[in-house]
Order: structure tokens, then sequence, then C-alpha cells
């Protein structure tokens, strides 16, 4: 008993056990900049693109018919304006002039919009979500989002720690973690933040904590998942193996 009792107070290092999955660092939405029908896509979930690559081209054949129409009432607006001054009729006159202005500023817009049809992309990264190849000749709507970018560079690992080992875990405490798509390969990293607020995962309910990884291979992708390790300090190993189910049997006694 004494040699049980003198193993069970060896220091060991408390371990949280979580599931993680890789999160962007940031990411950026592109949506249409007008109402226009979808030319061609020309890329889809899982593409690495680079800044300002074309992810696809809006269909500009009603823009331009439009663009034709605006242009020709000008010429007419115009000639209306001429006929007017040299006649001296100031009404009539300063009425083509405000018309001519609208017509102008229309042109001007549509002019514009004609030379942005292709939708490119804000960043050099990887397209999360998008996947528009089945709807080429839809209309879309303004502010319609149409893609969504991430950087590859770097990585938010999200670490789900159970609620019950929550009060363990604290900023800078280091962890290790490896995912499933690569079992082989370690990785070490640092807690950098915990969400106050538990969220609701797959039926458990846990804590997001946060650590940041680079990715200098770009091998990592959104989305991957794995197991992670955080180190929470030296316990005995008699409290390692004990105190959770201590917790719930005084917890059931009501002590």
């Amino acid at each position: 008993m004494t040699v049980v009792a003198a193993v069970l107070l060896i220091p060991m290092d408390y371990r949280v056990q979580c599931d993680l999955e890789l999160q962007p660092v940031s990411r950026r939405f592109v949506a249409a900049p007008f109402a226009a029908p979808l030319e061609e896509c020309f890329v889809e979930p899982g593409d690495i693109v680079a800044e300002n690559e074309i992810l696809a081209r809006l269909d500009g054949r009603e823009l331009k018919w439009e663009l034709a129409g605006i242009r020709a009432d000008l010429g007419k607006a115009r000639k209306e304006y001429n006929t007017h001054l040299s006649e001296g009729k100031r009404g009539l006159t300063a009425i083509a002039r405000h018309e001519i202005e609208r017509l102008e500023n229309l042109e001007a817009l549509l002019a514009a919009r004609d030379n942005n049809l292709e939708i490119r992309s804000p960043m050099a990264g990887v397209v999360v979500s998008g996947d528009l190849r089945d709807s080429e000749g839809v209309p879309l709507e303004t502010g319609q989002s149409l893609f969504e970018v991430a950087p590859l560079d770097r990585m938010v690992v999200e670490i789900e720690i159970p609620e019950e080992d929550v009060r363990h875990v604290s900023r800078n405490m280091s962890l290790t973690f490896y995912l499933n798509a690569m079992p082989s390969e370690t990785h070490e990293a640092q807690v950098l933040r915990i969400h106050p607020r538990a969220e609701l995962r797959e039926q458990d309910n846990v804590f997001v904590a946060e650590a940041e990884l680079e990715n200098t291979s770009t091998v990592l992708r959104p989305g991957m998942k794995g197991v992670a390790k955080v180190s929470t300090g030296a316990r005995s190993i008699g409290w390692n193996l004990f105190h959770k189910p201590v917790a719930h049997v005084t917890g059931w006694l009501g002590w």
C-alpha cells in the first residue's frame, strides 16, 4: 500500500485530449458587383488561386445593348441641346443640359460595369466555397456571395476543449497535435485564446480554443481534422487518474 501510495504521488503532466479542426486565419467573400447573368465559372472549391486571378465572368451582352441605347440617346440629347441653344430657348436648353448630364452619368456607370465583367480573386489562397459551374447563365443579384477565398500561409487550429476540462486550460499553454490526413506528423503550438462561450459541436458541449500554425508547404487545408493534447502542468498520478471519477461521485452524492 505504501508503494502504491508513493506511485500515486509521482508528478505527471496532465494532458487534455481534444478534437481539432483547421480553419483559415482570414477569409474573403467575393460578391457579384452588379446584377447580371453568369457567363462562365473558372474555379471550384479546392482550387488554389493567385491574387487577381479570374474566378468567373459575367455575361455583358445585355449591358452592351443598354450602353449602346444610352449612347444613342446621348447623341440625340446633344443635338437637341445645340438646337435649343442656337434658337435662344433658355428653358428647353436647360432641360436638355440636365438630360445630357443624366445620360452621361448613366453611360459612365454602364461603361465601368462593362469594363468589370471579370470577377477576380482579392488574394492568393484556396477557394473554400463557390461551385457555380452549374449556374452558368443564371442571373445574379448585386452583392450576391459567389466565392469564399482563404489564404494558405497560416492556419487557425480550433481546439474543442471538453467542458469538464476547460478550467484546467489557459492561454500560452503548449499543445501537440496530429491531423487525420497526416497521422505520422506531429505539430506543436500554443493556446492563443479561448472563446468565452461554450458551443455545441457533434452533440458535445465544448469550449473552442485557438492556436496558429504556419503552412509554408501549403499542404494543409481548411476543414482538416485531428487530435490535440494540451499540456496543463504536472499533477500527481493519482489526481490524473481519479479526479474526474471523484468529482462525479461527490456531485452525485451532493457533497
